[in-house]
Order: C-alpha cells, then sequence, then structure tokens
C-alpha cells in the first residue's frame, strides 16, 4: 500500500538533487480526489462503488480496495470484486461516480499483485507489420529495438503482441500511412474494411 497521496496543486515528487519525478497527467484535476477517496477507504477498511468504462461498456462495479498501485504510466486500484468474485485491477481514468460505502469489509492478508503485464492485459493477438524507417523510434518507444527487424530497402519488419483487435487497430491508425499489416491474413482484411469505412464516411460529406 502507498504511505501518503496528496491531491495538491503540485506534481513533482523531490527525490534529491539529481532526480524529480513528474505525475502530471492529462488527469491531473480529476485523479487527486479519486486517489484520496479510494485511500482512505484502504485505510478504513470500506468498499468502494463506481461506474466503470470498459470494452463491453459502461458497467457499475462495487470491491473491497487494498492497493493503490501506479504502473504503466497510470494508477490503478486492486481489490476484490464483489461481481466477479474474484481479485481484479481496475485503471482510474475509468471510473466516474465513485462513492466510498458505509458498510466495512473484513480486510483480509492479501499480497499485492505481481506487476507482470501478460498475466494483467495477456496479448492474445499477435501480428507482423511493416513499417517505414520513419517510423524507428516510436517501434521502439512502444516495444523495443527487439520487435523490429531491419530489412535492406530500410523498411522495418515488426512483430508484437496485443491485448484485443480494438487495441491494435487503433495502434495501427495513428501510424497513418507508414504502416501495412501484414499477418494474420483474417486481421489484414478486418484492418482493410475499417479503412474502406473510414474513407466512406468522409466521401459522403
Amino acid at each position: 500500500m502507498i504511505d501518503k497521496v496528496t491531491g495538491g496543486s503540485t506534481n513533482v515528487l523531490p527525490s534529491n538533487e539529481h532526480i524529480r519525478i513528474d505525475l502530471s497527467s492529462w488527469y491531473k484535476n480529476s485523479l487527486p480526489p479519486k486517489i484520496t477517496k479510494i485511500q482512505q477507504a484502504i485505510e478504513d477498511g470500506r468498499r468502494i462503488q463506481f461506474s466503470y468504462y470498459g470494452p463491453k461498456g459502461q458497467r457499475t462495479r462495487c470491491i473491497e480496495p487494498y492497493y493503490l498501485l501506479f504502473q504503466w504510466s497510470s494508477w490503478y486500484v486492486w481489490g476484490y470484486c464483489l461481481t466477479r468474485k474474484a481479485y481484479r485491477m481496475f485503471k482510474l481514468t475509468r471510473m466516474e461516480e465513485l462513492v466510498v460505502m458505509e458498510e466495512w469489509f473484513e480486510q483480509q492478508q492479501v499480497e499485492p499483485p505481481e506487476f507482470v503485464e501478460e498475466e494483467v492485459y495477456p496479448k492474445t493477438v499477435h501480428i507482423t507489420a511493416l513499417f517505414s524507417a520513419d517510423m524507428k523510434w516510436r517501434l521502439i518507444e512502444d516495444y523495443g529495438r527487439e520487435s523490429i527487424e531491419e530489412r535492406d530497402d530500410g523498411s522495418l519488419l515488426f512483430e508484437g503482441g496485443f491485448t484485443s483487435k480494438e487495441n491494435l487497430f487503433g495502434w495501427l491508425l495513428t501510424f497513418q500511412d507508414q504502416v501495412e499489416l501484414v499477418s494474420p491474413e483474417t486481421l489484414r482484411e478486418e484492418y482493410k474494411e475499417l479503412l474502406h469505412t473510414i474513407i466512406k464516411k468522409y466521401s459522403s460529406s
């Protein structure tokens, strides 16, 4: 568990004269109140309830919170979900209408979750794609040098995994015309259909 989170105007945590850690983000105004509420709920042993936005839409969730976590550049709360009857991780930026409930829960001796991305976000979609040489910096930043193979013509052959088709397509679109999805063929065809649909929307205007 974290010892203390402040919700003040500063988003910089001083470490020493050589290191400064800035946790500010686009959500710097909405995150501190959530963090404060969740931290208090953890200390008091109270359940929290919130609306949560996920790939399948908006759902109301009630959990018994145990840990606030800052991982993968985002804040999460980890606790026992009464709906799923299992421990789950929830991203704070996807939460709305957060309420600390009056009822207490009996806190268990629970170990913090393992920070293994593959376990929390399993990559079930594996692809290869061809990128222009200008996109080398993005691929290294997103997936590391080992994810790409430089070809004789300067293009980059990328291999990587994604948690879903939607995450993959959203990522590919950020590269505009600098990428070609090579395989699997089924996803290549679905991506082509998506691009045709986008073109139709703009062709009709």
